[in-house]
C-alpha cells in the first residue's frame, strides 16, 4: 500500500484503486450490534471557531466556504490562545483554546470548529441525520478523521473510531466531556496524548466518541502554527479513497486534481 503520508503526484485514481483492498480493512460493519438512539441532548445552537483575530484572511475563507453553517447556526469566532509562560508550546495553547472555548459555553451542547475547515455540502443534514443515532452517554461527535486505526460503523450515519483517532476540525462537543478532559489533564505527559484531538479521541482517556459516517468536514491546506509548515491532507486523502468516505463524495473526488 502506498504511504499515505508521503508525497505523491498525480494519477490518484489509479493509486486508490490499489489501496482500495487495504482501505477496506479499515472499514468495519459493526450495525448488527449497535442500539441506535437514546440521545437526550438538544440539537446544538451555536458554533465556535477556533481563529487569531489578526488572520482576517482565514476568517473571510472561512465565512465564503461555510454559507450553510452561518444560515443554521449562531456562529462566533473563538480567540485562540497564543504561546506564553503557562503554554509554552503551541499545542499547549491550541488545547486550552478548545478547552476555555467548551468551558464558556453554557449552553448542553456547542460546535467547535477550527478556522481552516469547512463543511462538505450535505454535511448538516448528515449530522442531524447522526444526532438521532446518538447513543446516550456520548461525548463528542466529530466531523472527520484524517486518520485512525479502524472505523466501526454502527449505523448510515455514525461510526466509532478505535485505536487512535485524530483531527478534530469539526466538532460537536457535549458538557459530559469538561470533567472527563480536566481529571485526565496530567495525562497529556504522554507524548501522544498532547495533541487536543489525539487526547479527546484516544482510547486511554474515558470519552466517548464518535464519528459521522460518511464524514462531513475538511480542511483546506493552510500554514501550521502547530507544525510550523504548510499542511495538506489532500493527497493523503486522495490515494485512500476508499478509506476516507465523505457524504458528497461523489463529486468531491472527481472535482480533485490528479483524479
Amino acid at each position: 500500500m502506498n504511504n499515505p503520508l508521503g508525497t505523491s503526484f498525480g494519477d490518484f485514481k489509479i493509486r486508490s484503486i490499489k489501496n482500495k483492498q487495504e482501505d477496506e480493512k479499515s472499514i468495519l460493519d459493526g450495525r448488527s450490534s449497535f442500539t441506535i438512539g437514546g440521545n437526550p441532548c438538544p440539537f446544538p445552537t451555536k458554533a465556535f471557531v477556533i481563529h487569531k483575530s489578526e488572520r482576517e484572511d482565514r476568517w473571510e475563507r472561512f465565512k465564503t466556504s461555510n454559507q450553510s453553517l452561518f444560515e443554521e447556526f449562531d456562529v462566533h469566532q473563538w480567540e485562540a490562545s497564543t504561546p506564553n509562560s503557562r503554554l509554552p508550546e503551541v499545542v499547549d495553547a491550541i488545547f486550552d483554546s478548545f478547552l476555555r472555548c467548551i468551558q464558556n459555553s453554557p449552553d448542553e451542547t456547542i460546535i467547535v470548529m477550527e478556522d481552516d475547515s469547512y463543511l462538505a455540502e450535505g454535511g448538516i443534514e448528515k449530522i442531524k441525520q447522526a444526532w438521532g443515532d446518538l447513543p446516550e452517554d456520548w461525548d463528542i461527535l466529530v466531523g472527520n478523521h484524517y486518520f485512525f486505526g479502524t472505523l466501526n460503523v454502527l449505523s448510515d450515519h455514525l461510526a466509532k473510531p478505535t485505536g487512535r483517532a485524530s483531527t478534530v476540525n469539526f466538532t460537536v462537543i457535549r458538557r459530559t466531556i469538561i470533567p472527563k478532559i480536566e481529571e485526565n489533564l496530567s495525562r497529556r505527559e504522554t507524548p501522544s496524548l498532547r495533541d487536543f484531538d489525539h487526547f479527546v479521541t484516544s482510547e486511554l482517556i474515558p470519552i466517548n466518541n464518535f464519528t459521522v459516517w460518511p464524514m462531513v468536514s475538511r480542511e483546506f491546506p493552510s500554514f501550521s502554527d502547530h507544525k510550523g509548515r504548510m499542511l495538506d491532507s489532500s493527497h493523503k486523502i486522495r490515494e485512500n479513497a476508499f478509506k476516507y468516505l465523505f457524504v458528497d463524495q461523489d463529486s468531491y473526488y472527481s472535482s480533485l486534481e490528479g483524479w
